[in-house]
């Protein structure tokens, strides 16, 4: 009705208080769950030192990897009262994509160091609560696969979230796609369109043999894949459209002075339209030899 902007609406590339309160908060719960699958794991933790505890490694971390300070900074401060993770996240003069940006390292780190089945129930929760709270605060960004990515329908997401999860070679260009859309502060969007193509023409040309998509989406149809020919013409033409050598998507461009660059928009879009894509694709050949 108009009493709200739509950037008052959806809420992006800002952080404002009560989002920052929400991931304090579920730092802090983070600190306990981690102390309770610690407890599960290594027993008492009263008895274990404090550096092999979980929540004090990944403060560490954060502190030496993630800011890059010094390990006795932290160690011989014995005044600060807030934990240093929530500082971090509270602390208005950090700017808002580097508390995404901690957000991925906290995921990324904790992904790659504890894997045993205690810690893994404790990282799932940690994205769950913080997309929960970026629901409801109407925060327009989601955590999928690792990365705090700005988009913010369910449908969306489900697309993306079936499609990064399989092991194979798809995945991997649409992973790299993710990763290119939600750099931050710098998103590069070409080239996360370049990849959003290439997991479809690596789906093609692996049930194929092939060497182009072309050729390899008619040999999917001689095979027997019942695709509507109209469908099939749109993607040939999102194909075409990645090798335009005015976009500088797949080719560099040929003259420095080409005003057109592909926008957020649209690397959104092809996101979302190759991942819903190799679904179908995978649905469709399923049962095919």
């Amino acid at each position: 009705m108009g009493f709200e902007k739509p950037s008052d609406i959806v809420i992006r590339e800002s952080m404002p208080s009560a989002v920052m309160n929400a991931v304090s908060s579920t730092i802090s719960l983070l600190s306990n769950d981690l102390d309770d699958a610690d407890y599960k794991l290594l027993g008492d933790i009263q008895t274990v030192p404090y550096y092999d505890l979980s929540y004090y490694k990944l403060k560490i971390a954060f502190w030496t990897e993630f800011l890059n300070r010094k390990y006795t900074d932290l160690v011989g401060n014995h005044f600060r009262t807030e934990d240093e993770l929530e500082y971090y996240i509270s602390d208005n003069r950090v700017a808002w994509y580097k508390k995404l940006d901690c957000i991925e390292f906290l995921i990324d780190y904790m992904t790659e160091n504890f894997v045993d089945d205690f810690r893994k129930p404790v990282i799932e929760g940690f994205i769950v609560k913080l997309n929960y709270h970026f629901e409801r605060l109407r925060y327009g960004y989601r955590i999928i696969d690792g990365c705090c990515t700005d988009i913010t329908s369910d449908e969306e997401i489900s697309s993306i979230l079936e499609a990064v999860s399989a092991d194979d070679t798809p995945a991997t260009h649409l992973k790299k796609a993710l990763s290119h859309y939600s750099h931050r502060p710098d998103p590069d969007y070409a080239n996360s369109i370049k990849e959003s193509i290439s997991a479809v023409e690596a789906y093609c040309r692996e049930k194929t043999g092939e060497s182009t998509f072309g050729p390899a989406l008619n040999k999917l149809q001689s095979k027997g894949l019942a695709i509507n020919p109209q469908m099939k013409s749109a993607f040939e033409k999102l194909y075409n459209y990645t090798n335009d050598k005015t976009t500088g998507i797949r080719h560099a461009m040929l003259d420095a002075s080409e005003t057109y660059k592909p926008s957020a928009d649209e690397a959104y879009f092809m996101l979302i339209a190759s991942s819903a894509f190799v679904n179908y694709l995978k649905k469709k050949t399923s049962c095919l030899k």
